[in-house]
């Protein structure tokens, strides 16, 4: 399995942590699945336009 690094800001990390808690899941399972579906790279405000 290869190791895959990205960067979020602190306050999108933070609100997975809370999504995470409530769903009672570990916050590496959500970050794959919201992934998966495209949503942190939706949500990234660091691209440039």
């Amino acid at each position: 399995m290869r190791r895959f690094n990205f960067y979020l800001p602190e306050e999108l990390f933070e609100r997975m942590k809370l999504l995470a808690n409530y769903y009672n899941i570990s916050i590496t399972k959500l970050m794959v699945e919201l992934l998966e579906i495209g949503y942190i790279g939706m949500l990234d405000t660091r691209k440039n336009k």
